[in-house]
């Protein structure tokens, strides 16, 4: 515990409240970041029931599974979801420089990065759960992922 935070705790406890420990969160927000919305069915882990994402307020789509249960329905919602994430990180591969190291290599380096918003940890957790469903699926054979 650093005496920062060991002098916030004691504060803390003599106001009766919870005091901060910084005054000021530098947070590098990117000119468009991805927000994404997700509203899942209620005791399945990975059962999308829609999701409200888009760049921009007049840039939203909202993508919605009809009968989340149902497998082929899910795959086709992420095949959808994979049309708006992909173009937007792709886009990023644009702004690039041409950067040397120390050892006389010559490597490509992306100017800007992509951002993911999410409202609230929930989210962020029903999409790294909804990506962990669907990385093993074939992309040929029976009910396949786009390639």
């Amino acid at each position: 515990m650093s005496v920062l935070s060991a002098l916030a705790k004691a504060e803390a406890v003599r106001a009766g409240r919870a005091q901060p420990t910084a005054a000021v969160r530098h947070l590098h927000l990117a000119d468009r970041p991805l927000v994404a919305v997700p509203l899942r069915l209620a005791g399945e882990a990975a059962a999308p029931l829609a999701i409200m994402i888009g760049t921009s307020p007049g840039d939203q789509n909202v993508l919605i599974v009809p009968q989340p249960r149902d497998r082929v329905l899910r795959l086709r919602f992420i095949e959808q979801l994979a049309d708006v994430v992909l173009p937007y990180l792709s886009s990023f591969l644009a702004d690039t420089e041409e950067l040397t190291s120390k050892a006389g290599e010559t490597y490509t380096r992306c100017l800007d990065a992509p951002q993911l918003w999410t409202p609230n940890q929930g989210g962020v957790n029903f999409l790294k759960l909804l990506g962990r469903a669907v990385r093993f699926h074939r992309t040929h054979g029976v009910n396949p992922v786009p390639g």
